[in-house]
């Protein structure tokens, strides 16, 4: 409003002054308002002096200096015409009043100092309604952080004991904290109460999830609400129902500081398409189109459907450099017939290239992090698909909230700039935890960590590199580890990492304990596709000590400090849909590895082995895991036989579970494990899904470890169970409970056995 102002008061002074220049006589202050104005104040804050000639630019800018300096409510001026050549130059101002004293009611949970550093007030500050209503928005915007969404405020401004002074009082209607305790939906029919659920944003409290306690989530939102009733209808409408209403939510009180939601669904007709029509394609043949389009007479009426069309089209226009081309759907749905029209309107572009590619945004991380992840370059034709590829790279580096690729118009025609717009994400990470499984107990774990490093310059951020610094200290292991990736040596697509670490563990076995310090140096080429390779060499320090004199003679031969010099090549092959909660895909790696020999050191050996995981997706979210590993092992040179703890070992949480940890295999003749040189496993786990983070398992295991290389036969150690895998963020937990089918004769056991892990990072 005050810009306003400004602009209607150099109108009416350039109104005033159309004749020559005028002189200006007098400089006069008017008050309006409850609040004296000091004109003394006034004319020191304006440039406009009595005996100037008049200046229509300086009047507006002493009409904006007046209203930086929040005293005033309304500032305008006016120039009063005199005798001859001269006026009076007139400004109108309407101060604020200053607070006298300050009066808050009602804050009863909150507090009345935290409503006053909201409404930012102060005895003394300047204030008048509308700086009070803004400062009314912004306290009931953190009491709705606060969880109390129904807080309200209302003021009132009473004359102060001295001129230009003013009482606030302030009234405070908190209103209930709310927690959503069910959500609840009628007359839906069509689509499933879990799939409405599942699309909204607003969740239920969970008592029993831990992370809802300290993060507030199933807390009532109002945003998310708003939101999710249009995420609603548009679940139905990407199901043909293109009428379906969602009406609501109704508040219901469900006790305490609780609170149910009930929406009203009308779903209405579940539309077919009675045609398809594509406009205005003049480009390419209209068979092309209609096959890239994909839609056919018949099929359901459905927004995604219409939508992936329009994309499909835009693509096949777009990655042949047409990328202004316009897809507009029109459908025309007759609700008696419950049939659909639909027209599709192409309006073609013209071809054009990427002249240059600018980047947008970037504080911290340097332009050629990001330029190295695109896929397309100056000189070519825009692609669309490739565009979209390098926008998804970029955003997965993980380092910023926000990447968008656009193309900005250039000088010459035919030409267009990209321009990649980013946000940067806070880069590092500080975590603290706490874990327990059945094998090594309670750990706690810290961890700092960094994914955005540039250790040649200062300050040190800003080049891709990635620098993580752990330690994990338990009953019965202390870890300390620093890790240090470069994703692009030599400015090429090779992967090296740093790996440094400390490890002592006493959780192998009772009788003895092993310690490691060492490290490893690793480059990864990717080979295109799912594909990758790697080459790895590292350099430990083992000790094995602190041995039992009740141990064998076997295991007392271990005792002692050895160094292990080796190199690994390896071979990865990895398809999977994601990391973790893995539903498809494969992850297959083959290796070779060989110690001692050229490379030095304590201990010769050479190793083969080969891991994959087979994910299968089923049906109703079932998933299907298969995996199978092999590897065997041989000493060489001057050694007489594979260290203990190089050997392989089989049993407990990460692969056959009805057997102790590193029980299967060789043992002595007390039965402790001694491990082999051979080594096979198998595992099936079918999982289904029974609430949101909750599955069920059931799994058959068997595995083997033989004492001599290439001594593969059928004795093998197997088993199955059941167990229940909870994915709650930041909180896995797993639980399972396994019996024994096959067994040797030292890990008979008929009882069963309860594995679990879990950990808990605050």
């Amino acid at each position: 409003m005050t810009g306003i102002r400004t602009v209607l008061a150099g109108l009416l002074l350039l109104t005033a002054v159309a004749a020559p220049a005028q002189i200006v006589r007098d400089v006069r202050v008017e008050s309006v308002g409850a609040a004296p104005a000091d004109p003394a104040y006034v004319t020191a804050v304006v440039e406009t002096r009595a005996g100037q000639e008049f200046d229509v630019n300086k009047a507006a800018r002493d009409v904006r200096a007046l209203e930086r300096t929040g005293r005033f409510v309304s500032v305008s001026v006016r120039a009063d015409p005199l005798t001859g050549s001269e006026l009076a130059v007139v400004f109108t101002v309407a101060a604020r009043s200053t607070i006298e004293r300050i009066e808050i009611s009602g804050a009863d949970e909150v507090g009345n100092r935290k409503v006053r550093e909201w409404m930012n007030l102060g005895v003394g500050d300047l204030v008048d309604d509308a700086l009070l209503a803004a400062g009314a928005r912004r306290t009931q915007d953190e009491y709705v952080k606060k969880y109390y969404p129904d807080a309200r405020l209302t003021w009132t401004l009473d004359p102060g004991a001295s001129a230009g002074s003013t009482r606030v009082n302030i009234v405070v209607k908190e209103g209930k904290r709310a927690r959503v305790s069910a959500i609840r939906f009628s007359g839906n029919r069509a689509v499933p109460t879990d799939d409405l659920l599942a699309k909204m944003k607003q969740r239920r409290f969970a008592w029993y999830n831990p992370v809802h306690w300290f993060t507030g989530a199933g807390r009532l939102s109002e945003d998310d609400i708003r939101g999710d009733v249009f995420g609603l209808q548009r679940l139905y409408a990407d199901r043909g129902y293109l009428d379906a209403k969602v009406e609501g939510p109704e508040y219901v009180a469900a006790g305490g500081d609780h609170v149910a939601l009930q929406f009203k669904v009308t779903e209405g007709v579940a539309y077919r398409l009675a045609s398809v029509t594509i406009e205005g394609v003049t480009l390419f043949p209209s068979n092309d189109i209609a096959r890239v389009a994909r839609l056919t007479p018949g099929g359901p009426a459905s927004m995604a459907a219409v939508d992936a069309a329009r994309e499909a089209i835009l693509d096949h226009y777009g990655n042949r450099g047409y990328i202004l081309t316009q897809v507009r759907p029109a459908l025309d749905a007759g609700a008696e017939s419950g049939r659909a029209d639909l027209r599709l309107r192409v309006k073609e572009g013209t071809p054009s290239k990427i002249r240059d590619i600018k980047i947008r945004g970037n504080v911290v991380t340097h332009d050629e992090v990001i330029r190295r992840e695109l896929v397309v370059a100056p000189g070519e034709p825009f692609n669309r698909s490739r565009v979209r590829t390098s926008e998804n790279r970029v955003r997965n580096l993980g380092y910023f909230s926000y990447v968008a690729a656009t193309p900005e118009p250039a000088e010459q025609e035919g030409w267009h700039d990209l321009v990649l717009e980013v946000q940067e994400d806070r880069m590092g990470t500080a975590e603290a935890g706490v874990a327990f499984s059945s094998i090594d107990r309670i750990v706690g774990r810290i961890e700092l960590g960094h994914g955005n490093v540039d250790l040649g310059s200062w300050p040190p951020f800003g080049a891709g590199q990635k620098v993580r610094i752990g330690a994990e200290i338990g009953s019965r292991r202390q870890d300390y580890t620093f890790s240090f990736i470069e994703p692009y040596l030599f400015d090429q697509r090779l992967r090296l990492g740093v790996d440094l670490f400390s490890r002592d563990a006493s959780y192998y076995s009772s009788l003895y304990d092993v310690g490691r310090l060492g490290g490893q140096v690793s480059l990864e080429k990717s080979l295109g596709g799912f594909f990758s390779a790697g080459l790895t060499y590292g350099l430990e320090d083992i000790e094995i000590s602190d041995v039992s004199e009740e141990a064998s003679q076997a295991i007392r031969d271990e005792e002692g400090r050895r160094l292990k010099s080796s190199l690994e090549l390896s071979l990865v092959r990895d398809s999977r849909d994601r990391t973790r909660l893995t539903t498809r895909g494969n992850l297959t790696r083959l290796s070779s590895t060989i110690a001692g020999g050229p490379l030095g050191a304590d201990t010769d050996w050479y190793k083969l082995e080969l891991r994959s995981s087979q994910y299968v997706p089923l049906w109703l979210g079932h998933v299907l895991l298969l995996r199978a590993q092999a590897g065997m092992m041989e000493e060489y040179g001057d050694s007489e036989a594979v260290p203990l703890f190089d050997r392989f070992f089989l049993g407990g949480l990460y692969n056959v579970r009805a057997f102790k940890y590193r029980h299967i295999g060789p043992a002595d003749e007390q039965g402790e494990p001694l491990g082999g040189r051979s080594m096979a496993f198998a595992s099936a786990e079918y999982t289904i899904p029974v609430y949101k983070m909750v599955r069920l398992a059931a799994f058959y295991d068997a595995g083997m470890v033989w004492e001599d290389p290439f001594a593969f036969d059928l004795q093998w150690n197997s088993g199955y169970g059941v167990g229940i895998r909870l994915d709650i963020p930041m909180m896995p937990l797993r639980l399972d409970y396994a019996w024994q089918i096959e067994s040797d004769e030292y890990n008979r056991d008929d009882n069963g056995r309860f594995n679990i892990m879990f950990g808990y990072p605050f």
